[in-house]
């Protein structure tokens, strides 16, 4: 009887190598008709149903058999790959450890509890298992294609390699082994040998979509992009419903500014596949350059919610949450996003920015500078660590990273801006123009440029050509408070105060957080004479630039001038204890001691200020005047030429180089000295001042 239920059970299994399943099904049946506890055909017969599409029918059957014969190893094998098959990952690990348990020796159960814990994520056991089944079965090359290709994942990009070699080793045809290589030489940057395993799949298998796509991502990182599309849409071709190749059509589509047309692709691509995270991420590129950012959030949001690990997601919702003023989460993503990818260059990049938004400038410099390490190549990076210097004041080593960017990428039209400002602070005005028309040549519509070009002629005094500078740049962008903020500055210096003060208003509407315009509102409340206002607008700056120093500089400069010369000190005192390196503190903290009588604390102060940043020429000449009052004439004498080096046409260095030549008995000098400060500002202060000194002196 044993013979022949033996018979019965090997032809069931006939059947199920000829894949005639319901055959064998019926075999089997019959099996347990006859012995309903014959463990063996209800095994078969949980299998037949599993590959017959019943797999509720398959799990009952191979339980049951489990339960009669819970010492074979391979029905908890079997059990454990019906369960995987349904998604239940932990449950068929379970199974599979005692099928392992059972049959130490079964490379299969190996390899199934691999892939069971690869699907839940422990990739660095799964990747044990599968080497345990290659130690059991040296030439099982599924395994081997499994096990490099999770090397591929977990960026192991050696050993996949040599796996990959070794399964093409074995079998010369091996095209996922082919396509495997290509991926591994593409992730090392060997994109020719990449394009030819590429092309290799393509050649003899013309109708995988997946090599097409691959080979398309390829030629897209090489700006390659006519090619690209053409290797999407062929892979599109072939299969249709393929999602992430509508998603990288979409990409293309952004990048070449069809914006349109990538949104379609892109919510083609979600509709085949939903859970597509980079369909998601792409998406939402798309619709913050379309500026629907709250859309552009939420797609960033959905592509982390399918997978939190996507570091490219994180950076691009921290630039949403940046731009929106949120800067704390946006660091908290940038952070994220280096932490899941930490050679991620322009992460790191765009931290920097964030961290200088919150004034943490040490680290925001060794961010940058970490961006630069892993990707020399990123213009942006030095842009930005060279906007970082030259807030500093390291104006020679800013010029250095503009520079270098400019030799990146020569049509990189806010380097050649920024090297503008740079020469600005240098005083070369001529070397500012060129630069700053050199970028506007590039890019006509950089609105920046054209305002930088203002402050160049504002410079020169030549303020008629300012103002229509900074009108250019406000219809480019209409809401460009700071070139508001600029023709407040040139309108005051042309005598117009209640007009600056004016778009001195319109700039702070413009951006209620732009704290220099409301700085420079409140200095022109002052000189108004509309003192509460003015404090009013100091305070309010100080409140949303707590660590910039201009604001409660100018607050002090007003409570100097309102008698409040306590209050004054300890403002100062404040803005120098938290930025020592901002000259300007100093310079009013002198001149303050300097009406107090102490005139040795308001030299230091000046001093102080001069070494701080000797293009400051107002510092030389309080410096030169302080020092002629205690008749320190030689020393006060080399002050004021370099006041006058810096600025020739500054009245206020005149008047004092008229009263030192006044001290030093030389009339005829001094008259020449006067003459000029008088033609420069005849009813200035201080050139009324200096005029009353030297008649004083020649009497």
């Amino acid at each position: 009887m044993s013979d022949i239920i033996d018979a019965n059970i090997e032809s069931g299994w006939r059947f199920v190598a000829d894949g005639k399943f319901s055959e064998a099904v019926g075999v089997f049946q019959r099996l347990v008709d006859v012995d309903p506890n014959n463990h063996a055909a209800i095994h078969g017969m949980g299998l037949c149903q599993q590959r017959l599409g019943s797999p509720d029918a398959a799990l009952k059957h191979l339980r049951k058999a489990v339960r009669l014969g819970p010492e074979v190893a391979v029905y908890h094998n079997s059990l454990g790959a019906v369960l995987s098959h349904q998604g239940n990952h932990y449950k068929a690990a379970t199974s599979f450890r005692k099928a392992i348990k059972l049959d130490p020796d079964s490379a299969e159960s190996h390899q199934n509890l691999g892939r069971s814990l690869q699907s839940q994520g422990r990739l660095q056991a799964a990747s044990q298992s599968y080497r345990e089944a290659l130690r059991l079965d040296p030439d099982n090359q599924g395994c081997r294609l499994r096990l490099a290709g999770l090397l591929l994942m977990t960026r192991e990009i050696r050993e996949a390699q040599k796996e990959f070699r070794e399964i093409l080793h074995a079998e010369r045809e091996n095209l996922r082994a082919v396509y495997g290589l290509a991926q591994c030489y593409q992730a090392t940057g060997d994109l020719r040998r990449a394009e030819g395993c590429y092309r290799i799949v393509i050649g003899k298998d013309p109708d995988d979509p997946q090599a097409f796509n691959s080979l398309g991502t390829l030629f897209r990182t090489q700006g390659r992009l006519p090619e690209a599309e053409e290797l999407f849409r062929k892979a599109i071709e072939i299969a249709p419903r393929y999602g992430r190749a509508h998603a990288n059509l979409g990409s293309i589509q952004e990048l070449q500014g069809r914006l349109t047309e990538a949104e379609i692709s892109l919510r083609t691509a979600i509709d085949l596949e939903p859970e597509l995270d980079i369909a998601h991420n792409n998406l939402g590129l798309v619709l913050q350059k379309l500026g629907r950012h709250a859309d552009a959030r939420d797609s960033y949001d959905r592509a982390l919610r399918i997978n939190p690990d996507y570091s490219l997601a994180h950076n691009n919702l921290a630039n949403i949450e940046l731009q929106a003023g949120e800067v704390e989460t946006a660091i908290k993503h940038y952070r994220e996003a280096i932490r899941l990818k930490p050679d991620y260059a322009m992460a790191y990049n765009n931290l920097g920015r964030a961290l200088q938004q919150t004034s943490n400038l040490a680290e925001a410099e060794s961010t940058y500078r970490k961006a630069i390490e892993l990707s020399p190549q990123l213009d942006l990076a030095w842009t930005n660590l060279g906007n970082l210097l030259l807030a500093g004041n390291r104006v020679d080593e800013a010029s250095v990273c503009y520079l270098n960017a400019i030799k990146l990428r020569p049509s990189y039209a806010m380097a050649h801006n920024n090297l503008g400002l740079v020469m600005m602070r240098k005083r070369q005005f001529g070397k500012a123009e060129m630069s700053l028309k050199r970028a506007l040549g590039i890019d006509p519509q950089l609105h920046l440029a054209h305002h930088n070009l203002g402050r160049v002629h504002q410079a020169r005094r030549q303020y008629a050509e300012a103002e229509a500078c900074y009108r250019r740049a406000i219809e480019i962008s209409p809401d460009y408070a700071v070139a508001m903020n600029s023709l407040g500055e040139v309108s005051h210096l042309q005598g117009h105060r209640e007009q600056a003060a004016q778009w001195f208003k319109k700039a702070s509407d413009a951006n209620p957080r732009n704290g220099a315009a409301l700085t420079n509102l409140g200095r022109m409340y002052q000189d108004l004479g509309r003192h509460d206002d003015a404090l009013a607008a100091f305070d309010r700056a100080i409140k949303l630039m707590p660590k910039h120093p201009v604001a409660p500089t100018s607050k002090a400069r007003l409570l100097r001038e309102t008698g409040q010369t306590d209050k004054a000190i300890a403002v100062l005192r404040g803005v120098i204890s938290d930025m020592p390196g901002f000259a300007p503190a100093h310079v009013d903290l002198g001149l303050i001691y300097r009406d107090q009588g102490k005139y040795d604390d308001a030299i230091g102060c000046f001093e102080q200020a001069t070494r701080i940043d000797p293009s400051i020429a107002s510092a030389w000449v309080n410096l030169a005047d302080q020092l002629g009052q205690v008749n320190r004439l030689e020393e006060a004498t080399a002050a004021i030429s370099r006041a006058l080096q810096i600025d020739d046409k500054f009245a206020a260095a005149h008047a004092v180089e008229a009263e030192l030549l006044a001290r030093a008995s030389k009339p005829e000098a001094a008259a020449a000295a006067l003459r000029k400060a008088k033609e420069l500002a005849p009813e200035g202060d201080r050139v009324v001042r200096a005029v009353a000194f030297v008649k004083s002196v020649a009497a």
